[in-house]
């Protein structure tokens, strides 16, 4: 059963904002019941089947909502300030993996059209962004934990040495030890 956008109420995931946009009272108030509501259906003594319908009706009810709230407050509608979204996404994130599939679940949007509009804005590949930003906060761990290089890399939302070690020499021009040897020695 998959409901991709109930995910968020189901595993009670308050970035959930991020992804539709919204802001004000009213959103509040839709949050407040969405939550609500799954909850009721996750405590309720529901049958599988009972359980999908009511997923399913309350998904298409939440999203006729959002749709007629951007008709009504068409600058919330994702694709006008979905950079600003993704960037405060990934800041919020670092520590976790992030990909295109994870930006594109969040916006709404597809890859193609997230790469193609966060590089043509910025001037850099989205990629090239997250793994910037994730070496800027290992750095960060470098200069100020005598952690090792290992938990470093998995804090900083890595999942293997070698390409941690590749994006760091890419972004820093030298491997996170010898970083924190003239980090230390200042």
């Amino acid at each position: 059963m998959q409901f991709q956008s109930l995910e968020p109420f189901i595993r009670d995931d308050r970035l959930f904002r991020y992804k539709i946009h919204l802001d004000g009272e009213i959103f509040d108030r839709i949050l407040s019941l969405a939550f609500s509501l799954v909850d009721i259906f996750n405590r309720a003594e529901y049958r599988v089947k009972q359980r999908e319908i009511l997923y399913r009706s309350f998904e298409v009810l939440l999203r006729t909502i959002i749709l007629e709230y951007e008709k009504l407050y068409p600058e919330y509608r994702p694709r006008h300030n979905f950079i600003k979204v993704i960037i405060d996404y990934i800041s919020r994130n670092l520590t976790e993996k992030i990909n295109l599939d994870s930006l594109a679940a969040i916006t709404g949007l597809t890859k193609q059209y997230i790469s193609s509009a966060f590089k043509e804005k910025l001037k850099i590949s989205i990629i090239d962004y997250i793994n910037n930003e994730k070496i800027q906060y290992a750095c960060n761990l470098l200069d100020s934990t005598d952690k090792s290089i290992y938990e470093i890399m998995s804090q900083s939302g890595f999942n293997s040495v070698s390409n941690f070690i590749f994006c760091f020499k890419k972004h820093m021009n030298t491997t996170p030890g010898r970083y924190r040897n003239k980090s230390w020695k200042k």
